[in-house]
């Protein structure tokens, strides 16, 4: 039987941005670099997949991704390879300038957790909190809603 790696989610990295409850590896503000794989090793990692399958779904996630300085060179490689790249991001760093490197470095999207666009910024913050940031304060809404109108 052969096999194909037709979509692959890498996690680049535990550092992150925020402490969401949910994370499922971990992730936080202060992570530990030492664990990562150089950019190089990255490269070698990113060859052999493109032995297996070089027309990929490449998912470079974390943790949050864009506190790798080289991530836009990994997403470049990727690319050299043949693979779709995009980024696992929460969002929270992404300016014109890292979407302008993303387009030119060839990633093709980016995929951010579903907690990031509750509409509500108080229960995103509640569920993944920027370290040191302070509860919102706003008491919370006891009881059933009522229905009541406002005249403007």
């Amino acid at each position: 039987m052969t096999y194909k790696a037709y979509a692959v989610s890498w996690n680049l990295t535990q550092r992150c941005n925020l402490f969401c409850a949910h994370c499922y590896i971990s992730a936080a503000p202060g992570a530990s670099a030492a664990g990562e794989l150089s950019t190089d090793e990255c490269r070698r990692v990113m060859a052999d997949i493109a032995r297996v399958n070089p027309g990929t779904f490449l998912i470079l996630t974390g943790g949050e991704p864009l506190l790798r300085p080289d991530i836009f060179e990994l997403a470049a490689e990727g690319r050299e390879h043949g693979f779709t790249v995009v980024l696992g991001t929460n969002g929270v760093l992404l300016r014109p300038k890292q979407a302008r490197l993303m387009k030119t470095h060839g990633v093709q999207g980016r995929r951010s957790p579903s907690t990031r666009s509750t509409p509500r910024a108080t229960t995103r913050s509640a569920i993944c909190p920027a370290p040191g940031a302070a509860p919102s304060g706003r008491p919370r809404r006891s009881g059933p809603r009522t229905s009541t109108s406002r005249s403007t």
